[in-house]
This record gives C-alpha cells, sequence and structure tokens, in this order.
C-alpha cells in the first residue's frame, strides 16, 4: 500500500480498466520517477566538464566506457598481457627454473582458455587478484608473476598486492598443470593454496 500510495496509484479498482492504470503507474514510478533526481544530478556531473555533450555526440565510442561488452570476456592473451614476470638475475640456476615455469604458465593460460585444464581464466584471476574481471581502468598496480624457487607444490597469490607465485619445481608440463588446478581450484577463499 505505501508503495502505490507514494507512486499515486493508490485508488479503488472496480475494472480490469482500472487496474491497467495502477499497474502502469507504479510501474512508471519504479522505472523513471523514483529514479528521477539522480538521473538528472548525473547528468549534471557529466556536463560539468563536457562529458555528457561528447557522450551524446559519440555514443558507440563512449558505450565501453559504461557498458561491459564482449571485450570483457578473459583470454590468454589478456591474463598474459596482464601480469608482468619478476625474475630472478640472469645467469642465476633460479632464472633458468623460472624462465622454463614461465613456458609452463603461458601453456596453462591456453589450456584453459581452451578448456584442457580444469580452470578457467576467470578462475586464474579470481584465484590471484580476487576479481572475476579485468577492471574498465585496470588494476591501481600492474599483476605480477613471482616465482617460488623452493619446494613449494602450488601457486600461492597475494590478492591485495595481486602477486601470483608460481611453483618452479616441476620438470614436467603435465605436472605444472595439475598443481595449478589443484591449487587454485581448492583455494575458494583469498588466494591461498
Amino acid at each position: 500500500m505505501d508503495f502505490l500510495n507514494l507512486s499515486g496509484g493508490l485508488t479503488h479498482v472496480r475494472s480490469v480498466m482500472d487496474k491497467n492504470h495502477v499497474v502502469l503507474r507504479a510501474g512508471r514510478f519504479f522505472v523513471l520517477d523514483r529514479t528521477m533526481s539522480a538521473y538528472e544530478r548525473f547528468c549534471e556531473g557529466l556536463q560539468t566538464l563536457d562529458v555528457l555533450t561528447t557522450i551524446q555526440g559519440h555514443p558507440v565510442c563512449c558505450r565501453e566506457a559504461f557498458i561491459a561488452a564482449d571485450s570483457s570476456v578473459l583470454t590468454a592473451a589478456k591474463l598474459r598481457h596482464l601480469f608482468r614476470a619478476v625474475y630472478s638475475e640472469e645467469g642465476s640456476n633460479s632464472r633458468r627454473r623460472e624462465e622454463k615455469t614461465a613456458g609452463f604458465w603461458m601453456d596453462y593460460l591456453l589450456d584453459a582458455e581452451e578448456e584442457e585444464a580444469q580452470c578457467t581464466c576467470k578462475d586464474i584471476l579470481v584465484f590471484a587478484s580476487g576479481a572475476s574481471s579485468i577492471p574498465i581502468i585496470g588494476f591501481s598496480d600492474q599483476p605480477k608473476i613471482e616465482f617460488l624457487n623452493d619446494d613449494a607444490r602450488f601457486p600461492t597469490a597475494n590478492t591485495c598486492s595481486i602477486i601470483l607465485r608460481l611453483p618452479t619445481k616441476f620438470e614436467e608440463y603435465n605436472e605444472f598443470r595439475d598443481a595449478m588446478d589443484f591449487g587454485i581450484l581448492n583455494a575458494q577463499s583469498f588466494g591461498l593454496a
């Protein structure tokens, strides 16, 4: 009753036409009238730097800034470019293992995209960052790949700094893929296997 009263649709219904009028009035209030002042303030804010005029003049170009598009689909290439690897000193034994692991990482991303791994690209991003998609303006800090040069079997992540740590102990890709799948899928909260 309160909602119908606010919408101006609280009347005695005597016919189907009256019922339709109440439904239309309530729908208009809920969708348009209730949000009109917020919409007007939003437009005023956009107009302060002439952003609204730009949006109205170029709606197709500006659409991506306001509406998530199919480009938000995570791919192996997007994840590969998103993360920056931090390697040990060149020429060291650790560096050799890290470069091999980086190759495994690229293969793993492709397997995740092609659904040959148990994890999806989205699972990997959630594990590493806590986010299910890449923000339209990107992350405040560039996500990093670091390497676990000890006997660690599973990946770990720091979701605050967006650091994904990969184990370097594996000599075979299949072992690496199995460990990544297990570590990511069994860490349903903040990225620690």
